[in-house]
């Protein structure tokens, strides 16, 4: 029954994480990868940060009429961490550095497709997984 079949999706291809770098300055980008970081800045703004194999980039979503609607903010500020996301925006390269990624460029989000959610609660804190042994030790010894 060809009605039941798959339908074939028109897409733009996925560009790694890792590959993304200043010179592709005001290029349009489609990402996959895990929400690792979501926090909100007022009703307006929110900061996204997406790891790919370990590579990671910051995404910026602000309400702009026309572009990005407030439930679009919301929707991302809502979203679980850990899920995988498809992002589609344009590159920019901030004035200062950024701490919290390995990549020093933006992805202004233009559109986010939550492809698998994550459960809201999950069994192991990512980051406590990560820390070394040392960082345990130090932080044993301040308590």
């Amino acid at each position: 029954m060809p009605e039941l079949q798959s339908k074939e999706e028109v897409r733009e291809p996925y560009t790694a994480v890792r590959a993304l770098a200043e010179e592709m300055k005001d290029e349009t980008v489609v990402v996959r990868g895990r929400a690792q970081t979501i926090r909100a800045v007022g009703k307006k703004m929110a900061f996204l940060v997406v790891m790919e194999k370990g590579f990671t980039v910051q995404c910026v979503v602000t309400e702009k009429e026309g572009l990005v609607s407030r439930q679009m903010v919301k929707f991302v500020v809502s979203s679980n961490r850990e899920s995988i996301v498809d992002v589609h925006g344009s590159l920019t390269v901030p004035r200062s550095p950024i701490k919290g990624a390995t990549q020093q460029v933006k992805i202004q989000l233009r559109k986010i497709y939550c492809v698998n959610k994550a459960l809201p609660t999950l069994p192991i804190n990512l980051e406590d997984a990560a820390r070394s042994e040392a960082d345990i030790e130090k932080a044993l010894q301040c308590c």
